[in-house]
C-alpha cells in the first residue's frame, strides 16, 4: 500500500544576483525558460553538453558530460520541446558515484536555488512505490516538492529486492529539479 503526506510549508531565500531570473532553470551555463525555441536551448547546450535525442514523440534529449576528475559520463539533465518550444526540462542535482553531486548536497542545493529566488510555498508529498516480492526489482522511496508555478523537485531512494542469484540492482538516491507547468496535467 501507497504511504501518502501532503502538508505545506514556506521555504524562505532571498533574491540571489545575477541575469538568471526566477523562472529560469540554469543546467550548467545555460538558462531555460519554459517556452524557448528549440534552436536556441539546444545551441546553447551543446556548447557544454552532448544533447542525445531519446524520444521523437516527446522530444526529449539526454543532456551528456563527464565528470572531469574521473570522466565519469553520466546525464546532467533532460530537455523536452513540443512544436519546437521547451515545455519541460530538468537538472540532476544528486547523482551517486559522481563527484561533487551526491545527493545530500543534491538536495541542499536544489532547495537553496529555489528559496533565493522569492519566498515560496510549495507542497511536499512523500510515498513508496512497491513492486512485488516475487518479482526481482527496487522498490523506490519518493519526495515529491512542489513549487508553483513552475518548479517540481524529486528525491529518490531506491531499495532493491534480494534476487534468488544474489545480483541486486545497485543504484544510488538521486535528486533532480524539473521546469514544467504545473497548471498542466501531470
Amino acid at each position: 500500500m501507497t504511504l501518502l503526506r501532503r502538508f505545506t510549508f514556506l521555504v524562505f531565500g532571498f533574491l540571489t544576483g545575477g541575469t538568471v531570473l526566477a523562472g529560469d532553470l540554469v543546467i550548467g551555463h545555460t538558462s531555460l525558460r519554459l517556452g524557448m525555441p528549440q534552436a536556441e536551448a539546444l545551441a546553447a547546450l551543446g556548447k557544454e553538453f552532448d544533447a542525445k535525442q531519446v524520444s521523437v514523440t516527446e522530444g526529449k534529449f539526454l543532456l551528456w558530460t563527464r565528470e572531469p576528475e574521473t570522466h565519469a559520463q553520466y546525464s546532467a539533465g533532460t530537455v523536452s520541446f513540443r512544436d519546437g518550444k521547451l515545455y519541460r526540462a530538468s537538472k540532476a542535482w544528486g547523482v551517486a558515484g559522481i563527484k561533487g553531486k551526491d545527493t545530500p548536497e543534491g538536495l541542499f542545493g536544489v532547495l537553496s536555488e529555489i528559496a533565493g529566488k522569492e519566498r515560496k510555498s510549495c507542497s511536499i508529498k512523500t510515498e513508496t512505490l512497491r513492486v512485488p516480492a516475487r518479482d526481482r526489482g527496487v522498490d523506490v522511496k519518493l519526495i515529491t516538492i512542489e513549487i508553483p508555478p513552475d518548479r517540481r523537485v524529486m528525491v529518490k531512494i531506491f531499495e532493491p529486492h534480494v534476487s534468488p542469484d544474489g545480483q541486486d540492482f545497485v543504484a544510488g538516491p538521486e535528486v533532480d529539479e524539473y521546469l514544467v507547468n504545473l497548471s498542466s496535467p501531470k
